[in-house]
């Protein structure tokens, strides 16, 4: 997981990962993206932010959950899943994901 970049032009904040998005990844970055994500909501109530997943080939269940815990604590709308590459984007439209966040 990448810092978190705000691209002033959309008005998005973007957080990119690589790789692949097993349990163990997500188990590690959980905490630290609780914490970003509470830091950037406290900032700013209304903000808008993507996850860039064009370098991930690969989603387990547990990177899924972060993804719906992630949209549920913003504003409705305002979380969308950017770059997603078609392996990945299947593994959403299985778990019914892409009927609940914007998926590009």
């Amino acid at each position: 997981m990448s810092p978190i970049d705000y691209n002033p032009e959309t008005g998005t904040h973007l957080i990119r990962f690589e790789g692949k998005m097993t349990s163990d990844r997500c188990r590690e970055m959980e905490g630290q993206m609780v914490v970003e994500i509470e830091d950037l909501l406290f900032e700013n109530p209304q903000a808008r932010l993507a996850f860039d997943l064009g370098g991930v080939d690969f989603v387990v269940s547990a990177f899924i959950r972060i993804c719906l815990m992630t949209a549920r604590r913003l504003p409705k709308g305002n979380f969308t899943i950017v770059r997603c590459r078609p392996e990945v984007r299947k593994i959403f439209s299985v778990a019914g994901l892409d009927k609940l966040i914007e998926l590009s």
